[in-house]
């Protein structure tokens, strides 16, 4: 019997990649995968060394949501089937969100219903050119689950997220990252080097302030708490290991990038009529402040 949902905790890496494998039925969830998928988030929640996760698909797809066959099976049930399945998806959601860490989504192929509520609880999304995104509830007549309505809401706004709805259809890669379903869209032939290269990329840099930074984004907050929020992330973030690892030469280093970019940078504003001319920092070059926007 095939293992529903595989998990590899890389300890050397503290990469953590959860996979569907379904793959003959494109990864559909059924029961028993939505009780793996939750144990595997658990399993990740409880490893102390983790720096990021990874979500993917076995096979030709990443998730072809629910398992209609299921549901088709005994309708006057479905009602029934769609409990046992999300008394595991839901609390593996919410642990994935929680997470302290950044959790990345990897798509090839279709990425329907749940499985686009997938990638959208997803803190970041890579998709190879030939991925596709179906929403499909119009089809099922029913409405998102797995967090599908409160992601769209969060990520293309309500009118947006009901257009998708009413519409139906499907997105080819280049259209999700137009409206932010996904961040980046790779070729086909050099999709896995470069997601291999990217999870690499996270995996090593400051992964507990990417998360401290996740879960401000995810606060609703006032402006007042939300400083305090930041004041009590900033400082949580100064006991990580990321931040005392920083060697010393890296004092400084905001200011020293400042600096170049001073230099390098074309200017946003130009300061017509007055002439430009060169002056030490701090001291203003023209009696006149109006500033007028550069067009090119």
């Amino acid at each position: 019997m095939t293992t529903p949902i595989l998990v590899d905790m890389n300890k050397e890496t503290g990469i953590s990649t959860i996979t569907f494998n379904r793959p003959e039925k494109y990864n559909a969830i059924d029961e028993a995968m939505a009780a793996a998928f939750h144990e595997a988030a658990q399993a990740i929640a409880s490893d102390k060394g983790i720096r990021c996760v990874v979500l993917k698909g076995a096979g030709k797809a990443f998730m072809a949501g629910g398992d209609v066959a299921a549901f088709a099976a005994d309708p006057d049930r479905a009602d029934l089937v769609l409990q046992r399945i999300l008394r595991h998806m839901h609390p593996a959601l919410l642990i994935l969100q929680q997470l302290p860490v950044p959790v990345i989504a990897a798509i090839h192929g279709p990425a329907a219903g749940a499985g686009l509520s997938m990638v959208l609880s997803a803190d970041y999304a890579i998709c190879s050119q030939s991925a596709e995104f179906i929403l499909a509830y119009d089809r099922l007549a029913t409405v998102p689950d797995c967090g599908g309505s409160w992601y769209l809401r969060q990520k293309l706004g309500p009118r947006a997220a009901f257009a998708l709805m009413l519409k139906g259809g499907k997105l080819n890669a280049s259209q999700a990252r137009e409206i932010g379903i996904v961040n980046d869209v790779v070729e086909d032939s050099s999709y896995q080097e470069q997601l291999s290269a990217l999870i690499q990329k996270i995996a090593s840099g400051p992964t507990r302030a990417f998360g401290l930074f996740k879960q401000l984004l995810a606060a609703d907050l006032s402006l007042a708490a939300q400083l305090e929020a930041e004041k009590a992330a900033f400082m949580e973030a100064t006991y990580t290991q990321d931040f005392r690892a920083l060697p010393e030469q890296e004092t400084g280093s905001i200011s020293r990038i400042l600096k170049r970019d001073r230099v390098q940078r074309e200017p946003l504003y130009s300061t017509s009529p007055c002439k430009t001319k060169q002056l030490p920092e701090r001291e203003i070059s023209c009696s006149n402040p109006t500033r007028t926007p550069i067009t090119s």
